[in-house]
């Protein structure tokens, strides 16, 4: 067995302006990963272990997936990225579990593509709703790819856009 720790080094990230007051530039946002340090530790058998280092990106890695994935789910390297990873719905899931771990964890660890109706639904809705936040709000919207801090590598926020 082996012992993982996370530094406490930061991510710093570089910011670009929009073009204008309503619409975003081409030269789109950086995702501002937050200075999130780490003291995570976990004891890990060497199989695990190696899992856990395949995991592991760094802060230029990080944004240029989340550049690179912007298609989201019709993006191969999404998927790729996604898979390995528990993400911020799944956390809930696992989080009010009560009952029937082996089968949650089945779930979990599968890749399945399968979009229900209301997802699809939410896809062809999505850029009318993007565009009635920004008129409400006045923020601007941003395609947003599959985001990796790297402070919390085995974490992801597969996310469809950001202000």
């Amino acid at each position: 067995m082996k012992t993982v720790c996370g530094d406490q080094s930061t991510v710093g990230m570089r910011e670009a302006g929009p073009s204008s007051a309503n619409q975003p530039s081409n030269d789109f946002l950086d995702f501002p990963l937050p200075t999130q340090p780490s003291n995570f530790c976990a004891v890990l058998h060497e199989e695990n272990m190696r899992s856990y280092r395949k995991l592991t990106i760094t802060p230029s890695q990080s944004l240029a997936l989340e550049r690179e994935t912007r298609q989201q789910d019709t993006n191969h390297i999404w998927h790729l990225a996604r898979a390995p990873r528990l993400t911020s719905s799944e956390f809930k899931t696992i989080c009010s579990r009560r009952a029937d771990f082996d089968t949650l964890a089945v779930r979990i660890k599968g890749t399945s593509k399968m979009q229900t109706k209301a997802m699809r639904r939410g896809v062809e809705l999505e850029l009318v709703a993007a565009q009635q936040y920004s008129n409400v709000t006045g923020n601007l919207v941003y395609p947003c790819g599959f985001v990796v801090n790297p402070m919390l590598h085995t974490l992801a926020h597969p996310q469809r856009g950001r202000s």
